[in-house]
């Protein structure tokens, strides 16, 4: 019996599990936390980043003012705001334990109500971002009262709709903008908005936040403002939207839909009269459809120099990359770089709009940045081939939108260090190999980006929301948050505003026709020319016109579409010569009067106000994450429990959890104390564990295993994919025989066990995921443990172990997974690995097979089946149902001079002896937080297959 436990608590042959996998979080900076006060939050900030959190305090103020009064709530508690001074290291920490994409904006957590955002080089976008943020951490205290602890006794918040949660966000923070008017816009033309009681089927996509947006404003222009807070109080004791809105609003969530439905329709079908679609006016070069292939983006398209081939960033294929395409009819030429799925290239910053690329004057090569293993790269690669030439590493904590001189010895790019985005240039003259000079152009807290050369080399023209003309800061005051476009000479550092008029705009672009930028007037983002003395617009598109490029000679213009959904290539020949008819008339558009709706918001500092918040140390203070428990009683062992408790400190640096089952008392009970040190790019663990089996035998005696034990694991990453981890283990089983006799039980010791086991594992996981589990990719580990009498233990063997996983998407919807396994085991105590039951040999019983020696292959196609199946008793809807068919071919076995692969039969082409097979098809259903999996599996030698189907029914992920 003690053999047959030590099976279970060895790390390798437990053959049914994956959670050795999993991608790396690598910390590889050592924060050195401080904190200020306010009067109802706690900034938490790091070296470099103090001027950042007096500007983030204020912002915070502002916004909870603001929401206090909207929500009809006073704040119980402080709310810590952790800031990270750009997305880099935000993703590394510890506070979410998953790993952090840059689509991340930010998050609050539920059970401390922490905010954690990060700083991009924008104070507009991180005020959006603060007050999104403390949106949800006033939901939080709101729901949960004046204690924090309470949500172990009330019910979850997450039964509120996502789409009031995120579009209550949304719209506080942003009011309504252009972004979430273009994309409403498209939807309600296209007749693709989602009615209210179906947007919970799309979990937490983008239409979920921009419907749930519109949502929450309708309700705020048709009943009025103070509904909301009245609606936030009324959920909190109802827990029913439904209800909520039959009491408030005086419709159903149903009814409420078909009011809102209408309304977006009359506001928006007007505008197919009055305006054009993008494919209306350019040539469509690319074809994504978010609800046809799961991809959205088509983003930083340029010109060759020859003006035949385009490059840009795309997640076309699952994962963004970038592609070269033909600028004449869109055709792929080639998948230059293919990103997110190896350490050099982590992140292509397609979030948020911030990748850039910029081709060589002679066109054979490209500059990028992505984020590698430590940070950010400025990247040069071949165009023919993806070869790497150069990889420039600065100390920047973000490097954007480069931009490549005419004389190609220069490249400049926008630069976030400290809290800070100024503009950089990077000399890369062939000449400096071993060196690479950089200087500094700007230096101050605006937002400056996006630059691009002159034809001539001799003026850079750059995106900045410093001031210019009438609101130039004051001793006073600094405005942020209005973007426009400014020249600068890099030789003496002048710098002219080239559009005071204009509130936001972006990519500039310089030919010998002009500069062309896109810019949002009357809420819609299009493109314009400066042309001589004259500003012309390029376009008069109905949602959205983004990053237009020109070509060197300036004939051709390629920029990005908003269209159905999807961000898609678009170019434009000869723009200056047929300029839209632009209607001088009113326009519909869903907007007051003043149409300041789209009007960026500015922040104000007051500059002798920039101190107010004097720095103090951040202290390691831990409280409660997590805590559940029960008790019990009965008069044969008196008072019991169960215990579930995580501590940890605010940073989530150290955590502690502790399992019980209490018994009697301490030592007839099980438990398990566990402690984990994640703060530095090494990271560890340890846990001491108490467990105890109980037996009757057929004689009434009983028998009692009690194992005590240590484990430790030691974990390096090299990057986001790979690792290597270090553990051990010391475990001593002790076995009590309690023998019936004379109606009473005598006790007697029966065995006791001492093993220490060392072991190593190298992981590998880059791995795609789907709502369904893997989608592409590779997942493998390879690993050893030994226990040796050399090192005290009482057994002696030496267990090698491998799981290679791969993954190859066939259509955008269904995929093929492979899976290898192999064991060997050796030594006078050498283990034994079984092999059996739903998640090895499917057709076969739970370990039914086992030896020292183990092979394994399973095969599985994966496909949709239904999309929705809707039930009228009980009304309830069931989502993407998926079916597979399997192939499982293994084998366990001991003495490999008695096995035999296949044997002879002369009725049969192929006949399997020591293999054993087993072939089926299956269904699979996410019932969350689970997939349920139903599985009808046969036997099969190869020459023939059984009759009787065993049936299996688990809920667990996909291997």
């Amino acid at each position: 019996m003690i053999a047959a436990m030590l099976l279970v608590l060895l790390t390798i042959p437990a053959l049914a599990q994956d959670g050795y996998f999993g991608k790396n979080k690598v910390k590889y900076k050592n924060f050195r936390w401080e904190k200020i006060t306010t009067e109802n939050f706690e900034i938490y900030y790091y070296q470099g980043g103090r001027e950042l959190a007096q500007v983030a305090a204020r912002m915070a103020e502002n916004a909870g003012r603001r929401i206090s009064q909207d929500m009809g709530h006073t704040l119980y508690n402080k709310i810590p705001i952790v800031l990270y001074t750009s997305h880099n290291d935000f993703a590394q920490t510890n506070i979410a334990q998953d790993i952090i994409d840059e689509g991340a904006g930010g998050f609050t957590t539920l059970l401390k109500n922490r905010v954690v955002v990060p700083y991009t080089g924008s104070y507009a976008d991180l005020d959006h971002v603060i007050t999104h943020e403390l949106v949800h951490a006033f939901m939080f205290d709101l729901f949960f009262g004046k204690s924090m602890e309470s949500i172990f006794s009330q019910q979850s918040l997450m039964q509120l709709p996502l789409w009031f949660v995120e579009g209550m966000a949304e719209y506080e923070s942003r009011g309504w903008d252009p972004e979430t008017e273009m994309i409403i816009k498209d939807l309600a033309l296209n007749q693709r908005l989602i009615p209210i009681q179906e947007l919970e089927g799309y979990g937490g996509s983008y239409f979920v936040y921009k419907e749930g947006q519109a949502i929450i404003k309708f309700i705020v222009e048709r009943y009025g403002q103070q509904k909301i807070g009245e609606m936030f109080h009324m959920l909190k004791s109802s827990r029913s939207m439904d209800n909520t809105c039959e009491k408030l609003l005086g419709s159903n969530v149903e009814k409420l839909s078909e009011l809102w439905l209408k309304d977006m329709h009359k506001k928006y079908w007007p505008y197919l009269a009055a305006k054009k679609e993008v494919p209306d006016f350019a040539k469509q070069l690319t074809e994504h459809d978010v609800f046809k292939t799961g991809s959205y983006f088509n983003l930083a398209p340029c010109f060759s120099p020859q003006g035949d081939k385009i490059a840009y960033i795309s997640d076309q294929d699952g994962r963004a990359g970038i592609y070269i395409i033909s600028s004449i009819d869109g055709h792929r030429i080639k998948h230059l770089v293919k990103g997110e799925q190896n350490a050099q290239f982590e992140a292509m910053h397609l979030a948020w709009f911030r990748g850039g690329l910029s081709w060589s004057p002679d066109g054979k090569k490209l500059a990028f940045a992505a984020k590698s293993t430590t940070g950010d790269k400025l990247y040069v690669v071949r165009v023919d081939n993806g070869k790497i030439l150069k990889k420039l590493e600065f100390p920047m904590d973000g490097i954007y939108y480069p931009s490549w001189s005419p004389a190609s010895d220069k490249i400049a790019f926008c630069g976030l260090k400290d809290g800070q985005s100024d503009l950089y240039v990077a000399d890369i003259a062939d000449s400096h190999n071993v060196a690479y000079s950089l200087e500094r152009l700007t230096d101050d807290q605006y937002d400056d980006r996006e630059p691009e050369w002159s034809p001539d080399g001799r003026e850079l023209v750059f995106v900045s929301d410093r001031p210019a003309g009438e609101d130039q800061s004051g001793l006073d005051t600094m405005y942020f948050g209005r973007y426009r476009l400014f020249s600068m000479d890099p030789v003496s550092g002048s710098i002219g505003c080239l559009t005071p008029e204009e509130t936001m705009v972006s990519r500039p672009s310089w030919s010998p026709k002009g500069i062309a930028y896109t810019a949002i007037r009357r809420g819609v983002s299009n493109i314009f020319a400066i042309s001589g003395d004259s500003t012309l617009q390029l376009t008069d598109a109905i949602t959205g016109c983004l990053q237009s490029k020109w070509s060197r000679d300036g004939s051709k213009l390629v920029f990005i579409g908003y269209h159905k959904t999807g961000w898609n290539i678009f170019t434009i020949k000869n723009p200056l010569d047929k300029l839209p008819g632009i209607d001088s008339q009113k326009v519909f558009f869903w907007a007051s009067a003043d149409t300041g709706w789209y009007q960026p918001r500015k922040f104000e500092q007051p500059l002798a106000d920039s101190n107010r918040y004097k720095p103090g140390q951040a202290r390691t203070k831990f409280s409660v994450d997590w805590a559940q428990g029960s008790f019990n009683y009965n008069t044969l062992s008196g008072l019991g429990g169960q215990a579930e408790i995580v501590v940890s400190d605010v940073m989530g640096n150290h955590q502690f959890y502790w399992l019980s089952d209490m018994v009697i008392n301490l030592q007839n009970s099980d438990y398990q104390l566990t402690y984990f040190y994640r703060p530095r790019r090494w990271d560890y663990g340890i846990s001491y564990y108490q467990y105890h089996n109980y037996y009757l035998a057929s004689n009434n005696d009983i028998i009692i295993e009690k194992i005590n034990g240590v484990q430790g694991i030691l974990s390096y990453p090299f990057n986001r994919y790979q690792r290597i981890d270090f553990m051990g283990s010391w475990s001593h089983y002790n076995e009590e025989l309690y023998h019936y006799e004379n109606y009473q039980y005598y006790t007697s010791p029966d065995a006791n066990l001492n093993v220490i086991i060392p072991a190593v594992s190298l992981v590998h996981d880059n791995v795609q995921w789907s709502y369904y589990g893997p989608r592409e990719g590779r997942r493998a580990m390879a690993a050893v443990e030994a226990s040796s009498r050399s090192l005290g233990s009482d057994l002696n063997f030496v267990n090698y172990f491998t799981d290679i996983r791969q993954y190859w998407p066939l259509t955008k919807r269904s995929e093929f997974a492979l899976r290898l396994m192999g064991g060997l085991s050796m030594g006078s105590d050498a283990q034994y690995f079984e092999l059996g039951g739903p998640y090895t040999l499917r057709a076969y019983d739970y370990n039914e097979l086992d030896g020292t020696r183990m092979a394994l292959m399973n095969l599985e196609l994966r496909v949709p089946f239904v999309d929705r199946i809707q039930m009228a008793i009980p009304p309830i809807s069931f989502y993407g149902i998926r079916g597979a068919m399997f192939f499982d071919i293994g084998a366990a076995w001991s003495d490999s001079r008695q096995f035999q692969l296949f044997q002879r039969d002369p009725n049969a082409l192929l006949k399997m002896k020591d293999l054993n097979g087993s072939l089926g098809t299956g269904i699979r259903m996410i019932i969350s937080p689970f997939m349920m999996k139903l599985d009808f599996s046969w036997k099969t030698d190869l020459s023939s297959i059984s009759d009787k189907a065993r049936i299996s029914f688990v809920l667990g992920s996909e291997y």
